[in-house]
């Protein structure tokens, strides 16, 4: 018996978004060792903490981006995933689904929309996640196109934020 991962679906008109837990993503069986089955179990990640770099209070993470590693700013007030200039190049952004303006700590910006197929964080991957990208981004920040899938909690003390799938 093999049960299937954690799936958590969101429904927009745009898109449907899903997060997957990729690691650990809970199975049980047996191994048979000279002739006696042993049952084996690994329950499905549900959380995960990770240890944040930190720079005058902006948390930073690791992330995978289509299988690019990329270094993004934890924003828990952006909208949506942002991806600056050298980002959308590496990713081979070719295609942009809308436009749209946006209010920002510097005012306001003119932003191309586009969809990544796969945004990892540790043990969680999540589908089809809206992105933003305009020329006058800095950052790569991580929004809450993919935060919306989580509850987090930050530990200051510790250095770390722990994830939890909704």
């Amino acid at each position: 018996h093999v049960p299937l991962p954690l799936s958590v679906f969101y429904q927009s008109k745009e898109k449907q978004s899903q997060i997957v837990s990729t690691v650990g993503g809970g199975y049980s069986g047996y191994v048979e060792v000279n002739g006696k089955k042993h049952n084996v179990y690994e329950p499905a990640v549900t959380s995960q903490t990770f240890r944040y770099r930190s720079v005058d209070n902006i948390k930073y993470l690791d992330v995978e981006i289509n299988g690019v590693p990329f270094e993004v700013m934890l924003d828990t007030g952006a909208s949506y995933v942002a991806l600056n200039s050298d980002a959308v190049q590496k990713l081979c952004v070719k295609n942009f689904v809308g436009r749209g303006v946006h209010n920002t700590a510097n005012g306001k910006i003119q932003v191309n929309y586009f969809y990544v197929s796969s945004l990892k964080l540790g043990a969680f991957e999540v589908k089809d996640v809206k992105c933003g990208y305009s020329p006058s981004n800095s950052y790569n920040l991580l929004g809450g196109s993919f935060l919306k899938h989580f509850n987090y909690q930050i530990n200051e003390s510790a250095g770390t934020i722990t994830f939890a799938a909704k």
